[in-house]
């Protein structure tokens, strides 16, 4: 049964590891000792056969027995010192794993620190949010007239669109938050990198993740909608927090835990050739690797085997079909300048089919 149990503190685990230590130490000087005894009485004996000229049997069997003796208590010396070894090395690893409990207690009590803290200011956060959303739909109500338009947009080539009122709230209120806060929002560079557009990612949950690919369809009473916001900064901050503080407590999760949960980079990315296709119809498929890819209604390069399938589903056309053309227009007329997946068409799961090679990468 072992002398170091659970619950045991370090500085009790360390004493008895201490005493256990000191222990060992002098039975390995008795162990010397016995060594030298048992020489000792195996050369006795040796001579007095050797020397003796009337062998006696009972000095014989005297010196037989101190033999051993001698060597019955340097097995049992031996014995002891190999048993300490191994309750030492077992206290060794009591206090290394006391010590990790007691940083991941320190671990877990920093983060709950951390939360108390949040928790308020969370709170606070979404009450503002509430009440600037407020304002602003004060805002666009009172300015909103359908005979005005106040401002219009302009894409980098073609003609220019009448922008909403909610539209131009909304580019103020990007303003004030790239002002100071820059990392809140998300900047993507177009294809040639000669624009950038910049947006928010949205509190959306999908795959497991949370995603920024839903739009909210204008004029459809359909229209996806997120959900409420009140609950957002608790839900993705503060219980991701404190769930990783009882993981760290429990040993199921690491102290230095910022890691990638799969690691490709072992795995060599197969070569494709990548081809332009308009799809008109959102879809989903499994990429070499095992990940799950959604695609909107809209264009995008897509590796070979992809477009294969697509083609195939009739889900997408090459950009200069007459089908892709007229999918971009109306894109175009309802608002939609930048990619997402629309929750009102259904999504099309794509039967790709992959190289050996890549599935063997993967």
């Amino acid at each position: 049964m072992s002398i170091f149990t659970r619950n045991d503190s370090t500085s009790k685990l360390q004493t008895e590891l201490a005493r256990l230590e000191k222990k060992r130490a002098a039975l390995g000087g008795k162990l010397v000792a016995a060594e030298s005894a048992a020489a000792a009485a195996q050369e006795a004996r040796r001579r007095h056969l050797i020397e003796s000229e009337d062998i006696d049997a009972s000095a014989g069997v005297k010196f037989s027995e101190a033999v051993d003796a001698a060597q019955r208590d340097m097995t049992a010396i031996s014995g002891a010192i190999s048993e300490l070894d191994s309750m030492i090395q077992e206290g060794k690893a009591a206090v290394t794993a006391a010590r990790e409990a007691g940083e991941r207690q320190k671990r877990a009590a920093e983060i709950e620190a951390r939360i108390k803290k949040l928790e308020p200011l969370c709170a606070e956060a979404e009450k503002q949010f509430e009440s600037l959303l407020t304002t602003l739909n004060k805002i666009a109500e009172t300015a909103d007239d359908d005979a005005l338009a106040l401002q219009e947009y302009h894409e980098l080539r073609g003609h220019g669109d009448r922008l909403p009122v909610t539209s131009i709230i909304g580019a103020a209120l990007a303003q004030a938050i790239f002002r100071d806060m820059p990392d809140l929002l998300i900047v993507e560079k177009s294809f040639g990198a000669s624009f950038a557009r910049v947006f928010l990612p949205m509190m959306i949950e999908r795959y497991e993740g949370l995603s920024r690919d839903i739009p909210i369809d204008h004029g459809d009473e359909n229209s996806f909608t997120p959900k409420k916001l009140s609950g957002a900064l608790t839900q993705n901050i503060i219980e991701p927090l404190r769930a990783a503080a009882a993981e760290i407590v429990d040993d199921t999760r690491a102290l230095a835990s910022n890691k990638l949960m799969i690691d490709y980079e072992d795995a060599a990315e197969p070569i494709f050739d990548w081809s332009w296709l308009v799809f008109i119809q959102p879809a989903i498929w499994t990429d070499w690797r095992g990940e799950t890819v959604t695609q909107a209604d809209s264009r995008a390069m897509v590796p070979e085997p992809v477009a294969r399938a697509a083609l195939a589903a009739g889900v997408a056309f090459p950009e200069d079909a007459p089908e892709a053309v007229a999918h971009e227009g109306r894109r175009y007329q309802q608002g939609y300048h930048s990619s997402s997946v629309s929750m009102t068409k259904d999504v099309v799961t794509l039967d790709v089919k992959w190289p050996e090679t890549a599935r063997a990468a993967a």
